[in-house]
């Protein structure tokens, strides 16, 4: 089948058996054909089925492209080459995007695999490093919060390295709202990243929360006490975020 055949139907779904074998037959006439293509890591994708975290693209009852689970970071995104260059790849990373954002996922993370496809992932949103010879993207998610009420607070928060914790590295001042219980919940994700900080083994990062003028925390972000009052660890060690702010912890 190719797409020259045309298109008459097609939809996202959770792989079916029947699904998993058509991958595997065209994966194998793949790697025969060229001697390459994921057809080495068909394990991969068989256990992702299993896991039902194996999605695939249906044009016609045939599966033309799949990507494997998790949300927070798919291992493998493939399109069979009959049907590349019609948004196969797009369509498929998006619906892994969907859930994403449904899950409140706050980073996603990838590994450019072939080295050829870093430009999609650019393409996608991706911000691309290196690490141990080998390309790898992320995306931060963004998120409006829910606001239990209208009296707005002044809050500011401070990033330092521990390094020297009197230099001030980023400082965010979100708009932020007094709730009925007296937390505090920022109008938007509040998400805390130091690029170099986090390229350096051994950096860790410190947090000043600064509400209404007066300091309530000012240490190291990975603290239990700072994921007390609603400092949180990012997914994949990118960073930490914050939605709420606990006064009473």
């Amino acid at each position: 089948m190719t797409k020259q055949a045309g298109i008459k139907t097609e939809n996202i779904k959770v792989a079916a058996k029947i699904d998993l074998n058509k991958i595997e037959q065209w994966l194998r006439k793949e790697y025969e054909k060229e001697g390459q293509g994921f057809f080495s890591n068909k394990d991969i994708v068989i256990d992702n089925f299993y896991k039902n975290q194996l999605f695939v693209y249906i044009i016609n009852n045939f599966p033309v492209g799949f990507i494997t689970g998790p949300f927070d970071g798919p291992s493998i995104l493939n399109v069979n080459k009959d049907f590349q260059g019609i948004g196969v790849g797009t369509r498929l990373f998006e619906y892994i995007l969907n859930k994403a954002i449904k899950n409140k996922i706050d980073v996603i993370k990838i590994q450019c695999k072939p080295e050829t496809s870093v430009g999609f992932w650019e393409k996608m949103g991706f911000t691309i490093h290196e690490k141990h010879e080998h390309s790898y993207g992320y995306m931060i998610i963004e998120y409006k919060n829910n606001i239990l009420s209208g009296e707005k607070i002044k809050v500011v928060i401070n990033t330092y390295s521990e390094d020297n914790d009197e230099e001030v590295l980023s400082t965010y001042e979100p708009i932020a709202f007094l709730n009925k219980n007296k937390s505090i919940t920022l109008a938007e994700r509040l998400f805390l990243f130091e690029k170099t900080l986090f390229e350096q083994f051994g950096k860790d990062l410190i947090v000043s929360v600064v509400i209404n003028g007066e300091e309530i925390y000012k240490d190291k972000a990975k603290r239990e006490k700072a994921k007390d009052i609603g400092i949180n660890k990012s997914r994949h060690d990118y960073g930490y975020f914050i939605d709420n702010i606990k006064l009473n912890s």
